[in-house]
């Protein structure tokens, strides 16, 4: 979708030579395909959405990510436990988003329940020794 709307097709034509866009899909969904992306066209600039821009860089924010992943994974070893099952990448990374914002206590899925009691306080006490600015 992402595709179509980069190269903006006008017509049936155009939406063709959108990479990943079947025939049949065209057939079922052109139409309404290219009247979304009018739709989209006629919205003024100031009312479209804007991107969220991350405060910290890529790169760092990756690391952290790391480190906490890496931390899940040593604690799930111990209890032979599949780590993703206990920590998604997504929320590691809403809680080293939220450290850096400052954002005490942090409402996170992690460090509550079951899996605060896996994960300890360390997790915490890692985040915000290491994390927050």
């Amino acid at each position: 979708m992402l595709d179509a709307v980069a190269l903006l097709p006008e017509n049936l034509s155009q939406l063709r030579q959108v990479q990943n866009f079947w025939p049949k899909m065209i057939k079922s969904y052109g139409n309404d395909v290219l009247q979304a992306i009018r739709r989209g066209l006629s919205i003024p600039r100031e009312h479209c959405p804007t991107q969220a821009v991350m405060k910290m860089p890529v790169a760092v924010h990756k690391v952290r990510v790391g480190r906490l992943q890496h931390y899940v994974q040593k604690r799930c070893e111990l209890r032979q436990i599949d780590p993703t099952l206990v920590a998604s990448r997504r929320e590691i990374s809403t809680l080293v988003l939220a450290a850096d914002a400052r954002q005490w206590p942090i409402d996170s899925v992690l460090l509550r329940g079951w899996r605060a009691e896996l994960l300890g306080e360390e997790l915490q006490n890692l985040v915000r020794s290491n994390f927050t600015p």
